[in-house]
């Protein structure tokens, strides 16, 4: 999120200005005094929508040219994204890349008993009622 002082106007990345300002008390840019405390986000469109068409980098499997404004979509979508095994719901410990997951499923000792663990959890939920 683009931040920016409110005493000189500076702009600069949140995470970068805080780092900033966490070693030095200066704006970066023309080293007047500056605090977190005049920090405020930028919430104009146009400097949003220009920000958004940067292009960024994924740090999962680094694919480039990504739109910044579409890296979450992507991180959804990403093949290096860290994932659960489909059988986490009946205690498999196992995560992996997105793209992995296929192939553990296929293998997946756990998955291979789930046909077994529906039919006991339909027969109990018939029996308690």
């Amino acid at each position: 999120m683009p931040t920016t002082s409110s005493k000189c106007g500076h702009t600069f990345c949140h995470q970068c200005i805080i780092e900033w300002l966490n070693k030095q008390n200066t704006c970066p840019t023309c080293r007047n005094r500056m605090s977190l405390q005049e920090l405020l986000p930028i919430a104009t469109r146009i400097i949003l929508n220009q920000l958004d068409r940067l292009l960024v980098q994924c740090t999962l499997c680094k694919q480039k040219n990504i739109q910044r404004g579409n890296i979450l979509h992507h991180f959804e979508q990403c093949p290096n994204k860290i994932v659960p095994c489909l059988a986490a719901d009946i205690k498999c410990m196992w995560t992996g890349r997105a793209n992995e997951r296929i192939e553990h499923v296929r293998m997946c000792p756990f998955q291979q008993i789930r046909p077994i663990i529906d039919e006991l959890r339909t027969e109990l939920k018939a029996q308690a009622q």
